[in-house]
Parts: structure tokens; C-alpha cells; sequence
């Protein structure tokens, strides 16, 4: 609960805590320094892309790895 209010309240504290969406593939093509920015491997990705009954990255236009929303365990 304190988590969501400071996120609301402050835009630097959301920043800090919520990452922005970075975009991994663009035209078919991965963007290493993207990729290694969050950390993420090209077998993750490529599983990822699977998952969504795409065979080939030269296939995908356009791929975001987002935050859509965060968890809190309060005590």
C-alpha cells in the first residue's frame, strides 16, 4: 500500500522503482544493446516469440518488453 501511494505521489520514486518499455525487435531485427540493458538472453526471447506462434524474429515487426504492473508483500 505504501509502495502504490509513493508511485502515485512521486514520478521520480515510480521512475526508480517501474522500468519504461524498452522495444527488442524492431523490423525483424533483436537490438543487442536493448537486450542486454534488461538482461535478457536471445534463447529467452526467442522462446518468448514462440509462445505468441511466431517461428522466426525476421517475422516479428515490432516487440516491447513492458511493466504493466508491480507486486508488494506487506508485512
Amino acid at each position: 500500500m505504501l509502495l502504490g501511494f509513493l508511485m502515485f505521489r512521486f514520478k521520480g520514486f515510480r521512475s526508480l522503482v517501474q522500468s519504461e518499455p524498452v522495444t527488442l525487435i524492431y523490423e525483424g531485427k533483436i537490438i543487442p544493446k536493448n537486450m542486454k540493458e534488461v538482461l535478457l538472453s536471445d534463447d529467452e526471447l526467442m522462446a518468448a516469440v514462440r509462445e505468441h506462434g511466431v517461428e522466426k524474429i525476421s517475422d516479428v515487426s515490432l516487440a516491447i518488453m513492458e511493466v504493466t504492473e508491480y507486486q508488494y508483500y506487506p508485512q
